[in-house]
């Protein structure tokens, strides 16, 4: 069965936050979770990239996921920008490491995970 997986954007795919096109343009990749993301797309995982950030930002990130390899099936801007997010499916993405492990071992077909990030 296939998993319907949430990944957060600024701070899990890129290395800061970004609030501005021109942050957008030039957000350092984090190519080890880039990488893992892709490598669940590829397994046939359905992928959403869930972000904060405003609506008006998207031609940017949607440049941005390309330049950068990123695999993915939809593209959803409607998260509310927290300063904290508490959910009983997150996983912390500051080790990638450890997202691998849990994704991983995680039964397919079971709870569907959120991959967010934590601060």
């Amino acid at each position: 069965m296939q998993r319907l997986i949430a990944v957060d954007l600024d701070g899990t795919l890129t290395v800061e936050s970004c609030w501005t096109e021109e942050e957008c343009l030039i957000a350092t990749p984090r190519k080890d979770m880039i990488d893992y993301v892709n490598k669940l797309y590829n397994e046939r995982e359905h992928i959403v990239i869930w972000t904060a950030r405003r609506d008006c930002l998207r031609h940017a990130t949607e440049y941005w996921l390309s330049k950068n390899g990123v695999h993915y099936h939809t593209l959803d801007m409607s998260k509310l920008p927290a300063h904290l997010y508490i959910d009983d499916k997150a996983i912390n993405s500051l080790d990638t490491k450890e997202v691998i492990k849990y994704v991983d071992q995680h039964e397919k077909g079971g709870d569907i995970k959120l991959i967010n990030m934590l601060r």
